[in-house]
């Protein structure tokens, strides 16, 4: 099976761009290196009878550097879909569902 589409990172944003190219029809491969899925909006027990939320109170301060909202990257075929390439920063999965959107306008139809 050949893969079309390699996403590094399978926090919110991760995966929702993993199943909108999935249901575009890409052959997609999600990459983690914890073994959690979620990303920042993960809760943990990071001390015994502590539940911590990992990030997802402080995302929204995140902002996109100038022009690098429109998801696509200057290297051919490199989005990005984290919470720092939308426009107003945030938790909720839109810059993944944005990014994917923008990789499935620039792959040729023969190739998802």
């Amino acid at each position: 099976m050949t893969v079309r589409a390699v996403i590094v990172g399978a926090g919110h944003n991760g995966l929702a761009a993993a199943a909108y190219l999935a249901r575009a029809g890409v052959r997609v491969l999600l990459l983690e290196r914890r073994e959690v899925l979620g990303g920042a909006c993960v809760t943990e027990e990071l001390w015994p009878g502590f539940l911590v939320s990992r990030a997802a109170y402080v995302v929204r301060l995140l902002r996109p550097a100038a022009g690098w909202s429109r998801y696509s990257t200057p290297l051919r075929g490199l989005y990005l879909c984290g919470a720092g390439a939308h426009p107003g920063g945030g938790v909720m999965g839109a810059c993944g569902r944005n990014a994917a959107r923008e990789a499935i306008r620039g792959l040729p139809r023969r190739s998802r």
